[in-house]
């Protein structure tokens, strides 16, 4: 198996032939070859999982994409250690968003590719990847996504699944030894003491205990990320169908997705091409069913 860390280095290594079948902003991960022919099987991941990896905060900025610029400079691409650099990625910010985000992090550590996925679908801040003869081509850019009208009950869409779970609790009064604090939850995953916070969701309310007053708050996110909250609607379209550019649909880009039970404005959240089938599977809104990684930052 060819691994992730392997690449970073002997990605523009490759044949121009496989480079060009990265499509879909991606790269391979791993090769399957079968000893009874010729045929191999090139696992891939998303481009940006390059990224995927726990850095330092570093310092604040107000414009998200220099923040991102920054991160991406400072850690992989001059961070002073010749052996993991990647010199070959060129990195450039093409708008410039006074959001003055911080990402969510463990004692100032946060993971960049889950920053950057975050902030695409929260805040419409994309990194798209462009792969050349001798670099990878990073730009940061802030802009609407699309909006793609899907009839899911159409031919060309040969598969369809649709599931809805929710089971959330969205307000949760933490009881210590001092005070009783009360946390609501919002619709982007994050939570405070603030109900006028943010936009909250629905659910449930409860009440639990903590002993010590400094993990109220811990304790509270532990409740929330127990939660199952999710419509996840799963569609096979041909790749070549006339009624849906299969190839112009992208991550995070917003979609109308007409279903048996309803039409539902929601986004892309997974793409994935099969060519020997020659269709796309497309995951519209939340793909995982925990709030989990959401309270992380995730999506």
């Amino acid at each position: 198996m060819i691994e992730v860390d392997w690449l970073k280095k002997n990605l523009l290594k490759l044949p121009p032939d496989v480079r060009k079948s990265m499509v879909e902003n991606r790269v391979i991960s791993g090769v399957e070859a079968d000893k009874k022919t010729s045929v191999s099987t090139l696992r891939a991941l998303p481009v940006s999982s390059i990224f995927s990896r726990n850095i330092l905060l570093g310092d604040a900025q107000a414009v998200t994409e220099n923040y991102i610029l920054s991160a991406i400079n400072d850690n992989f691409v001059s961070s002073g250690d010749a052996l993991m650099d990647i010199p070959y990625i060129s990195v450039t910010a093409k708008t410039h968003t006074p959001l003055g985000i911080t990402p969510h992090n463990d004692n100032g550590i946060y993971n960049l590719d889950t920053f950057l996925r975050y902030v695409a679908l929260r805040h419409h801040i994309f990194t798209d990847f462009e792969l050349t003869a001798d670099s990878l081509n990073v730009s940061i850019e802030n802009r609407n996504p699309p909006l793609h009208i899907v009839d899911a009950t159409v031919a060309d869409v040969l598969s369809l699944n649709e599931t809805v779970v929710s089971e959330c609790v969205s307000k949760v009064t933490v009881k210590t030894s001092a005070e009783a604090t009360t946390y609501y939850l919002f619709d982007d995953g994050t939570f405070g003491t603030n109900p006028g916070a943010g936009t909250r969701i629905p659910g449930k309310s409860d009440t639990v205990y903590c002993e010590n007053a400094a993990d109220a708050e811990k304790t509270a996110g532990d409740v929330f990320a127990k939660n199952k909250f999710s419509h996840l609607i799963e569609a096979e379209i041909l790749s070549e169908s006339r009624l849906y550019n299969a190839a112009g649909m992208r991550l995070y880009d917003r979609a109308l997705v007409r279903t048996k039970t309803g039409v539902y404005d929601t986004y892309i959240s997974f793409k994935s091409s099969k060519s020997a089938s020659k269709t796309a599977l497309f995951k519209f809104g939340d793909a995982r069913l925990t709030l989990t990684d959401k309270l992380k930052g995730g999506i």
